[in-house]
C-alpha cells in the first residue's frame, strides 16, 4: 500500500539503506540536500541538513553499518580544501559517518587533485561490508577502499571498457 511521508514526498531521493536493529530507512535526497531517515510507517526520526557545520549539498548514496552503530552518507562533490574560504572542513570531505540517531560523528575522503590512492573525485555509490567501505569514484572510472575509520586501503578496478575495467 501507499504510505504517506510525515516530512512531505521527497525531491529525488537517490540513495537508500535500511537499519534493521533501528527498523529505519535513511534516503538520501539528493535535491533537496538532505538524508531523511524514516520509520516503515513513514514517520521521520530525524533529516540530515549538514556534516560537520558544512551544509549537506548533493547526497548520492547512504549505507549502515549495524555492526560499528554507523550510518555513512556520500555526497557527490565536494570541495577543495583551497576553496574552503571559512567553511568548515567538512565541506572539503565527500563522506560523513553519523551515528544510528543520525548525529553526526566524522568526516572523510577529500577531493582527489590527482591520482593520490583513498581520494575520490566525484562520488556514485556506496557500500559497507566486512568493515570496510566502497565508494565509487564516476570520474576515476574505480570503486575506492576505505576502513571502518575510513582511511584508504586500496582500489578496485580501472577506468576503460575491457573485462575487468570500469565506466560510468
Amino acid at each position: 500500500g501507499k504510505v504517506t511521508l510525515a516530512g512531505g514526498p521527497f525531491s529525488r531521493p537517490f540513495g537508500i539503506a535500511y537499519d534493521a536493529a533501528g527498523m529505519t530507512l535513511w534516503i538520501a535526497d539528493t535535491v533537496m540536500n538532505q538524508v531523511r531517515v524514516i520509520h516503515p510507517d513513514g514517520t521521520t526520526v530525524a533529516t540530515i541538513l549538514s556534516a560537520g557545520g558544512a551544509p549537506l549539498v548533493g547526497p548520492v548514496d547512504v549505507a549502515v553499518d549495524a555492526a560499528a552503530g554507523k550510518a555513512w552518507v556520500l555526497v557527490e562533490q565536494a570541495k577543495r580544501e583551497d576553496e574552503l574560504a571559512g567553511a568548515p572542513i567538512a565541506a572539503a570531505r565527500f563522506l560523513h559517518a553519523f551515528d544510528l540517531a543520525g548525529g553526526y560523528l566524522a568526516s572523510y575522503a577529500a577531493r582527489n587533485e590527482g591520482s593520490v590512492a583513498g581520494l575520490l573525485t566525484r562520488a556514485g555509490g556506496l557500500a559497507v561490508s566486512g568493515g570496510k567501505l566502497y565508494a565509487s569514484d564516476i570520474f576515476q572510472g574505480v570503486v575506492k577502499v576505505l576502513d571502518a575509520g575510513g582511511a584508504p586501503v586500496g582500489t578496485v578496478g580501472a577506468f576503460g571498457q575491457a573485462a575487468g575495467q570500469l565506466t560510468n
